[in-house]
């Protein structure tokens, strides 16, 4: 078997076709708040607790894509998360050379990963580092990889706390023809307010294709909590997000959902449960 194997670390190396995948939220969370992290959670300090948690998604995207994930928030030392999703097209058809409504031949189009996330912190930095596998099927050409994302979190000010990203620097194994998506870069920086249940935030998304400027706001009475989101893309109109999440002992359901910059696409949603270990402190 054949493989060309290509480490990309350069802001100016593009992905393949078909890994679009790697930019859909992970969860409720971090649709509602468009922060373009993939880590779960809205900041990398929240991985550094003694608190763990279990959670399953469901994603519905562009019509046609759906999606599950399980995300586990683990208190290990090292070990901060592990991931698993999957993706499903399932309105793509076969037409033959001239296409007609009698054929209905569906092709196999599918997403696969698997992540571990490890953290350390550092002389007062929590640093990050997710390791992701996936395989990606569009008919009959399939992408293998593994990616690497790196995170670097501090507190600068009692509750302001900064976080920045790069992801996807990322090996290839296969033929990467026609690849599209570059590496991304992220700064946020947020604050969970002292005296009201309130937090806030800005983020900046930098990719050779495409910048974003997003704020967003989270109101938490306890039981409930509501987010909201505006996100900025370069040359393109302001983007709308919003979730809800209820809170009973250990669970919390979560819904949110987002403006398309096109209607006709349909509303981007996901759905997600988690389950809340208690902390052996």
């Amino acid at each position: 078997m054949n493989f060309k194997i290509i480490y990309l670390l350069c802001i100016s190396q593009i992905f393949s076709i078909g890994l679009d995948a790697l930019n859909i939220p992970i969860n409720s969370n971090t649709l509602s708040t468009q922060t373009s992290t993939d880590i779960g959670v809205n900041s990398l300090s929240e991985l550094f607790n003694e608190n763990s948690f279990l959670e399953y998604n469901t994603r519905n995207w562009l019509p046609g894509i759906t999606g599950h994930s399980i995300y586990w928030k683990t208190s290990s030392s090292l070990v901060k998360s592990v991931g698993f999703e999957t993706m499903h097209d399932d309105e793509i058809f076969y037409h033959g050379s001239v296409p007609n409504d009698e054929e209905n031949i569906k092709l196999p189009a599918s997403w696969y990963s698997i992540s571990l996330l490890f953290g350390k912190e550092i002389k007062n930095y929590n640093i990050g580092i997710k390791i992701q596998s996936f395989s990606n099927l569009l008919y009959t050409e399939k992408y293998n990889g593994l990616i690497a994302n790196f995170y670097i979190n501090k507190f600068i000010y009692h509750n302001i706390q900064i976080d920045f990203s790069l992801r996807n620097s990322i090996i290839l194994l296969g033929n990467i023809n026609n690849q599209s998506l570059p590496v991304q870069m992220n700064l946020s920086l947020q604050n969970n307010h002292i005296k009201i249940p309130i937090s806030y935030g800005v983020a900046m998304k930098y990719t050779k294709l495409e910048n974003s400027l997003n704020s967003f706001i989270n109101y938490n009475l306890g039981f409930i909590n509501f987010t909201g989101s505006i996100k900025y893309i370069t040359d393109r109109e302001l983007q709308y997000a919003s979730g809800i999440n209820l809170i009973y002992n250990q669970w919390q359901i979560s819904y949110s959902l987002t403006s398309q910059l096109t209607s006709t696409l349909g509303t981007p949603q996901i759905f997600s449960i988690q389950y809340n270990f208690k902390s052996n402190n």
